[in-house]
């Protein structure tokens, strides 16, 4: 018996590594509300988190701000634990304390109070038997390959996220999005051309330009991923060392984008954009989204309510 086959844990213990391994840096009140255990305060989720730590499957680092909120991962013995387990899929990285405290951690964290957002309205009562989805329906950069030639450029949103609907028959249909979280780090120009990898990748073809090939003869490389293109969700979030207006940068960004989106096809993919602050206080069911094709203000963008 290896020492990974010889891990004990108890149900939320592997619920926990697992929601760690998939999620990369979740502070503990995200990780309490991620998995929606309301039976379990935020005590009894901090001492099942360091008998992981003192198992060494897990470990943290302090976060940001005054709180200075422990920031945890899984350790690399607690990777090969989850990637044993086969409830998720494998991931080549392993994060690291010193990963884990430098640049990336405000980002990852950002990326990860979206999908808090995202999963504790899912499970909400008024949304029971409707909707479905949890913490691993959230994956973080997820790699969709631009060319046929290994190592060239892809396409690496922040997250996808999916949620199956469930109709009155019991009928489910997925529906996904790619997540994009803009901490104000790069200019609204910048912001604006990474819509441009996303149109490249609503239109690549592979093979298509292998001769002989048409433009009929060839599936779109997303058709093998998903049942339709996913809608492309931008987050515009605070970043926390300066003070930044958001509501100006999403008025930016849609100015700049709707001429680029709108020129794709005569049937463009959805692209919304969001503030943080709404999707947080008013959930992702309340009409905060602009689309950045049409202008306009609406519901969360998925099919299902538009």
């Amino acid at each position: 018996m290896t020492e990974v086959s010889a891990v004990k844990l108890s149900p939320y213990q592997h619920r926990a590594l697992t929601a760690l391994y998939q999620h990369r840096l979740l502070t503990t009140a995200q990780l309490h509300a991620l998995l929606l255990d309301h039976g379990r305060n935020l005590r009894r989720v901090q001492e099942r988190l360091a008998e992981l730590r003192v198992g060494g499957l897990a470990d943290a680092v302090p976060g940001p701000g005054l709180a200075r909120p422990l920031v945890w991962f899984v350790t690399g013995r607690g990777a090969a634990c989850v990637e044993a387990a086969h409830d998720v899929p494998a991931r080549p990285y392993r994060m690291t304390a010193e990963l884990a405290a430098g640049p990336l951690q405000q980002h990852a964290l950002a990326v990860a109070e979206v999908a808090v957002a995202w999963t504790a309205q899912c499970r909400h009562p008024r949304w029971a038997g409707v909707l479905e989805t949890g913490p691993l329906d959230w994956t973080p950069e997820v790699g969709h390959r631009l060319t046929e030639r290994i190592g060239g450029p892809a396409l690496i949103p922040d997250a996808v996220l999916r949620v199956a609907v469930v109709d009155d028959q019991g009928e489910r249909t997925e529906h996904t999005a790619m997540v994009e979280v803009d901490r104000a780090m790069m200019s609204t120009t910048r912001l604006t051309a990474k819509l441009r990898t996303y149109m490249r990748y609503y239109n690549y073809r592979p093979g298509a330009g292998k001769p002989g090939a048409t433009v009929g003869s060839s599936k779109r490389a997303w058709t093998s991923l998903y049942t339709g293109f996913p809608d492309t969700l931008i987050v515009l979030a605070d970043p926390g060392t300066r003070a930044v207006d958001l509501g100006a940068r999403l008025a930016a960004l849609t100015a700049s984008a709707k001429p680029i989106v709108r020129s794709i096809d005569l049937n463009p993919p959805a692209f919304y954009a969001c503030l943080m602050p709404d999707l947080a206080d008013r959930g992702p069911f309340s009409p905060i989204y602009t689309n950045l094709v049409t202008g306009e203000a609406g519901t969360m963008p998925f099919g299902y309510l538009r």
